[in-house]
């Protein structure tokens, strides 16, 4: 039932599915994880999950009822966060009934790609990344993340454990110009009908030259 709600908006709460659908044993408990819904006459009116540092949050009515009462549940337990990310009126509704001061807050848009315009492409080609790949896919992606500011930040090793999988599932692409990798992207989930490209990153040495139009647009 929380499957086919979420799907009415799809790309919405692209970030929701994608870690479910991401769990290599959907039928055991994730440790120190939260899934949990608020019903409204038998329905779901909102939706919270917890899966890393920041709790995610959804819905489709501005019900500030509903995002008490998951705010209200998330107190209750023994578990450590560092953040909230939702719809602007989710995110904000539950961070005020949560009580903390607030510190950071970050504004962002989900894009659904429909079709890829006819570009010119650079030199070069898109291979998957392989696991001789793996110290620079972290470094890079290490790179990547300091380059948007995300938080928390990842230890080389964390960063590692991240990539490492992710290869091994050929979600890590790598565009090839003169037989050196010179810019990747990343499939860093995937929803019923959809994926979600991310981790798109080239060095300045090589920025300006298309490489990372090439990578997005072959993948």
């Amino acid at each position: 039932a929380t499957e086919t709600w979420l799907l009415e908006r799809e790309s919405d709460n692209n970030l929701i599915i994608g870690l479910c659908y991401g769990f290599k044993d959907k039928t055991q408990p994730v440790p120190d994880s939260v899934f949990v819904n608020v019903f409204l006459n038998g329905k779901v009116e909102a939706t919270a999950v917890k899966t890393w540092y920041k709790i995610i949050v959804t819905g489709y009515t501005e019900n500030d009822a509903a995002q008490k009462l998951l705010a209200d549940y998330f107190k209750t337990l023994p578990l450590q966060y560092l953040g909230v990310f939702g719809t602007t009126f989710h995110a904000a509704s539950f961070a005020a009934h949560y009580g903390k001061p607030e510190t950071k807050k970050t504004t962002l848009l989900v894009h659904t790609l429909r079709t890829v315009n006819d570009i010119p492409l650079p030199f070069g080609h898109l291979e998957k990344a392989t696991l001789v790949d793996l110290e620079l896919i972290a470094r890079w992606t290490g790179n990547f993340e300091n380059d948007v500011a995300h938080l928390p930040v990842k230890t080389h090793e964390e960063l590692v454990e991240y990539v490492k999988p992710r290869i091994e599932q050929g979600l890590y692409f790598k565009w090839i110009y003169r037989n050196e990798p010179v810019s990747i992207a990343a499939i860093v989930r995937k929803t019923k009908n959809t994926a979600v490209i991310g981790i798109v990153y080239t060095p300045d040495a090589m920025r300006g030259k298309g490489f990372a139009s090439g990578c997005v647009y072959r993948l």
